[in-house]
Parts: C-alpha cells; sequence; structure tokens
C-alpha cells in the first residue's frame, strides 16, 4: 500500500515511517521533552499527573508504526523507546504525527483506558496556536510599575534573554531565570510612561503598557450635538452631519461676519493674517539672455552712431 509519506503530505511530515508495523502491547509513555512541552507536561489520569519519570497509569496500546523522527519535537514514547507523538513547526503552519491507530482503544476503556480526549484536543488546540499550549509563548503582566515576564523552560535551555525597547526608543538585555516550577521568569520596574515591546531570540513580540490606560485625552471622543454646540454658538459657526448633508458648500467670509455656517454651508474666516517665513531673489532672465541683450544694444549703437556721421 502506498504511504501518505510518499505523497505531497509527506514534505511537511516530522518522522518517516520504516515500511513496517510492530503488532504487540505497550504502554505509551512521555519522552523528557514531553514532560517539559504544555501540551502534554500536564496530562491527568486517575487524579495523577503523568511525569516523563514514571511509568503511565493508562492501558496499552497494540499497534506500532515504526517512524525516523527527521524533525519537530517528540512528546511521547512507543516500544523501546521509539517516536510516538511528534509536533512540528512548518513555515507559519504547525502539523502533528501520531504513530498508531490506536488511539481509540483509551476511549473505549481498553485495559483501564486513558486520557484520549484530553491529548487529542490539546493536539488540536495546540495546532491552532493556542497561547496557552504554546511551549514558545511569552508572557507579560504588569502590575503598576512592574513588569513580570514568564516563559516555559523548554528543552535543555536554562537560562533565555529577549530584547526589550523602552518608551524611548533604548534597548536593553533581560535574562529570564528557570525557576523550580519549570517556568524562565524574570521582573523589572519600569522607569518610563509609555509601551514596552519585547521580542524572543524566536521573533515573538509582547508589549506592556505603564501609566494610566484611559487617559483624559483619549475619553469621550465621540462627537455630539451636546458637546460640540456651545463652541459652534460661540465662533458663529454651525453643525452639519455629513450623514444628512454628504457634500455641504465651503466658502470664504471676512472676518466682520455673523455666520460662518448655516444648515447646509460652512465659511472659513478670512483673517488676511499672514506671517513671513523666507525671502527668496528669482531672475527676471537667465544670465546668458542679459549678456546677449546687452551685446545687442552695444551693436545697435555702434551701428547707429556710424549712420549719422
Amino acid at each position: 500500500k502506498r504511504s501518505i509519506s510518499e505523497t505531497q503530505i509527506g514534505d511537511v511530515l516530522p518522522a518517516k515511517p520504516l515500511g513496517n508495523v510492530i503488532e504487540h502491547p505497550y504502554i505509551p509513555k512521555l519522552s523528557q521533552l514531553g514532560g517539559q512541552h504544555p501540551v502534554t507536561n500536564s496530562l491527568i489520569w486517575n487524579n495523577k499527573r503523568i511525569t516523563s519519570e514514571q511509568t503511565p497509569d493508562w492501558g496499552e496500546w497494540l499497534r506500532y508504526v515504526p517512524v525516523t523522527a527527521q524533525s519537530g519535537d517528540v512528546l511521547m514514547l512507543g516500544p523501546t523507546d521509539q517516536p510516538l507523538v511528534i509536533l512540528d513547526r512548518v513555515g507559519e503552519g504547525r502539523v502533528a504525527q501520531i504513530a498508531t491507530d490506536n488511539i481509540w482503544l483509551w476511549s473505549r476503556g481498553h485495559d483501564g483506558g486513558g486520557p484520549h480526549a484530553e491529548l487529542l484536543r490539546r493536539i488540536v488546540h495546540w495546532l491552532m496556536k493556542e497561547p496557552e499550549l504554546d511551549e514558545r509563548s511569552l508572557n507579560i503582566t504588569v502590575n503598576k510599575e512592574r513588569i513580570s515576564i514568564s516563559k516555559h523552560q523548554y528543552g535543555e535551555t536554562k537560562d533565555e534573554t529577549i530584547a526589550m525597547t523602552k518608551p524611548d526608543g533604548t534597548q536593553e538585555i533581560i535574562t529570564l531565570k528557570a525557576n523550580a516550577s519549570g517556568l524562565l521568569k524574570q521582573e523589572i520596574t519600569a522607569d518610563q510612561l509609555g509601551i514596552y515591546a519585547f521580542e524572543d531570540v524566536n521573533g515573538l513580540r509582547r508589549f506592556a503598557i505603564i501609566g494610566d490606560l484611559d487617559p483624559p485625552e483619549l475619553q469621550s471622543v465621540i462627537a455630539t450635538t451636546e458637546k460640540i454646540s456651545p463652541v459652534t454658538q460661540a465662533s458663529g459657526g454651525a453643525l452639519i452631519w455629513l450623514q444628512d448633508t454628504t457634500e455641504p458648500s465651503i466658502s470664504f467670509s471676512g472676518a466682520r461676519a455673523s455666520r460662518y455656517g448655516g444648515s447646509t454651508w460652512i465659511a472659513l474666516k478670512r483673517n488676511n493674517d499672514y506671517n513671513v517665513t523666507g525671502v527668496q531673489d528669482i531672475a527676471l532672465i537667465p544670465d546668458w539672455a542679459s549678456l546677449l541683450i546687452l551685446l545687442s544694444s552695444l551693436i545697435g549703437l555702434w551701428w547707429y552712431e556710424g549712420r549719422k556721421k
């Protein structure tokens, strides 16, 4: 039978099948990366959290398709610790590969069952880029002037540096330290008001706002008749809504006009005020033309004087 890995889909699959099938009972387990990845690091079955250091208390699977992992992250292992569940990123997309067709046994309670629905739900939500399941997610929280930065500790990474851009444009490198809960964390005190930008080594960007999120200049920005009428009455203007008059006529009126607007027209006040911001001299005619005229005049005068004598 032709394998799906031999089609165009095979170009994005993280693992390649070896061509045989193993039919023998085995208990799937988490790899070391699986114990850290948000998709699998908090799977719970029979009120127990599964870790990569223990044999899970869930049922057996009966069939395995041996594969060779070529890319991506192996989160679960099959017989003799071979790749079973692999997640990978391809360009801007994501792909998941499960090297068995026996996951349904858990849903039927075979050999005690297992976290069938939860595992598939997390894999699907990871494929849809849910932030909480993203192993590269960068989380920013703000409490007054304190900015807390956290990220999943994934792989062999102990510490990680990210770039911070302050509101004035200056940049600073922040080091995230690993803690006992499996997170990379750091807290800083903001010394400026405005927007802080953070970017990690993968190009993921997050922002934090320090200061009032609802300043007075951004409050009540919707224009209403009650708010604008006092201004138009004091200046002699008019209030026209474009939904009623789509093309009001616009003209100019002198500084002593009594009205500068009506129901369908608006006048701009002509104050005749101006400021001289610069002076530029421009020649009336170019230099070569001036020289030609001068020479022509001299020749003409010489010829005229010669005829008089």
